[in-house]
């Protein structure tokens, strides 16, 4: 992860495959704050279920009512033709925030999952996209 303070870093589950970061509801706001801080664009995110640490994830949470495992994620809108990198840097930020307080997904998810719902942020350097 570039740029972001190491306390991030140390919060995050790390997918054992892609290297790919998740992170609690409570550590995720901050987390959303130190991207943008560092100058990188979220594109959105998903959120997912960790059994163990050491092993990957599932993106299929199971419903608290019966129905079929669900996928929860958001995305931020594209950058505009006049946007400043840092205003796109700044709205995706805003935009994520928003998106992530109305995902219900601890309301909606089975009891013992609960625990194991993380959340992963996708987000890039100017260069990249």
């Amino acid at each position: 992860m570039k740029n972001l303070p190491h306390e991030i870093e140390t919060k995050a589950y790390i997918s054992p495959g892609a290297k790919e970061y998740a992170r609690r509801r409570i550590d995720l706001e901050h987390a959303l704050s130190a991207i943008v801080k560092s100058g990188q664009a979220i594109l959105g995110g998903e959120v997912w279920l960790v059994k163990k640490m050491a092993q990957n994830w599932t993106g299929l949470i199971p419903s608290s009512n019966g129905a079929p495992p669900g996928v929860w994620s958001w995305e931020t809108e594209m950058r505009k033709n006049n946007e400043t990198w840092n205003k796109y840097c700044e709205r995706t930020h805003s935009e994520s925030v928003k998106s992530v307080s109305e995902l219900k997904v601890e309301e909606e998810a089975a009891l013992d999952v609960l625990p194991l719902i993380w959340f992963n942020i996708c987000f890039v350097e100017e260069h990249e996209v």
